[in-house]
């Protein structure tokens, strides 16, 4: 049986405000407070060091984001109490609503565990886990690998190779999607047939082989 490694963000799931780091909660947050929502969201790019650290717990994924927002607040020069940080590092780890599956997403994980073996690849921390436990997606997965938890991210042929030398898989035998290129080209340098997500609709022409759902992999 063939492997199938999946992406997790706009493979199964997307942010529910738009942005990864913008919850309902701090999206409510912001408005209430008169934040400039573009400017904490473009600000992301300048904490990428603190994001990238190896996390191992959801306490630890708090205290990384406690780190993260407190440092955009004081970038942007914005008198946040620390009371306020903490529960926005709360409520991004464990929110339950942060994120929402794509329409058929459980209908499509049946049918492909019944033809390949999934394994979740992704650049994520301890909640990735905790919301497919959440979702009951676990249980279509033959295994879940956490960018956060070997200190190493999808742009790196290592990564890759964890679940590979786990399970002594060869390349050929790979199935892999994902929505962005850099680690699409990862793959692709490995030997790993790889197909671009674009659940959207938006790409009319791309160097990568598309795909709009995993509906057409069960066939």
């Amino acid at each position: 049986m063939k492997y199938l490694f999946l992406d997790f963000g706009y493979v199964i799931c997307y942010p529910t405000t738009g942005d990864w780091f913008i919850t309902p909660y701090f999206n409510d947050y912001i408005k209430e407070h008169n934040l400039n929502r573009k400017a904490i969201s473009n600000s992301v790019k300048y904490f990428g060091d603190i994001l990238d650290r190896k996390v191992l717990t959801l306490r630890e994924e708090v205290e990384m984001y406690y780190d993260f927002y407190k440092g955009i607040f004081d970038r942007l020069e914005y008198k946040i109490p620390l009371n306020d940080i903490d529960t926005i590092a709360n409520d991004i780890t464990y929110s339950p609503t942060k994120y929402r599956l794509f329409k058929d997403i459980r209908e499509e994980l049946i049918q492909l565990k019944d033809i390949y073996n999934l394994i979740l690849l992704t650049d994520n921390w301890p909640c990735g886990e905790y919301l497919m436990n959440h979702w009951g997606l676990t249980e279509y997965f033959k295994n879940m690998y956490i960018s956060s938890y070997y200190g190493i991210k999808k742009d790196k042929k290592e990564f890759f190779q964890i679940p590979m030398d786990e399970y002594n898989i060869d390349p050929s035998n790979i199935l892999f999607v994902d929505d962005s290129n850099t680690p699409l080209d990862t793959a692709i340098s490995m030997g790993i047939e790889s197909y671009k997500m674009d659940r959207y609709n938006n790409i009319q022409e791309d160097d990568y082989k598309v795909i709009h759902d995993l509906k057409c992999l069960c066939r």
